[in-house]
């Protein structure tokens, strides 16, 4: 919990510090939708045996 709230760090660890997130960089994959392919019966059951 030390190293949570107060940032402590134990012998032979290094911490780093990043910067906060800017508003390009939280908004950057925001309004993308991935992409879902919906497989068939026959994909399903290749799947099932052969993986």
């Amino acid at each position: 919990m030390a190293r949570v709230k107060q940032n402590r760090m134990a012998e032979g660890e290094t911490m780093v510090i990043l910067p906060k997130n800017s508003e390009e960089a939280k908004n950057k994959y925001k309004n993308t939708t991935p992409e879902t392919h919906k497989k068939s019966n026959f994909e399903l059951w290749l799947d099932f045996w052969f993986s």
